[in-house]
């Protein structure tokens, strides 16, 4: 808990997250984790052998990557596991440097241009 300690913040932006998770305003955030998942699947395939031939993110938070060859087992496993590996990356970087800020700064602010962007369209689209 000593480490915690001086990191309150991240344990209540994750508090206001779960609250606000069946919301429209978690929607950009959400969106976002679709895409690390989908990048995911697209460097394991290069990172096999493969290419990849498409990746595409919905705004209904689904997603899609077309590959063609590499290892399909390493592929298809990498969508949760790179997002595991993605959330433990930020997850230290919050609690083991001073770059917590910054790097909470650059979420936050790719989180409110999001919301600029795309949530208009997808309200005025229906969705």
């Amino acid at each position: 808990m000593k480490a915690l300690r001086g990191h309150w913040q991240l344990l209540l932006i994750t508090a206001v997250v779960f609250a606000l998770w069946q919301t429209p305003v978690i929607t950009p955030l959400k969106i976002l984790i679709v895409f690390l998942h989908e990048i995911s699947h697209g460097v394991a395939a290069w990172l096999t052998g493969g290419e990849v031939v498409s990746i595409s993110v919905s705004p209904r938070q689904g997603g899609l990557t077309t590959t063609r060859g590499g290892n399909l087992f390493v592929i298809f496993s990498a969508g949760y596991v790179g997002s595991l590996f993605i959330g433990v990356a930020v997850f230290l970087i919050a609690l083991k440097s001073k770059a917590d800020r910054g790097l909470m700064a650059v979420l936050g602010g790719g989180h409110f241009a999001d919301r600029g962007v795309l949530y208009p369209r997808m309200v005025c689209a229906g969705l």
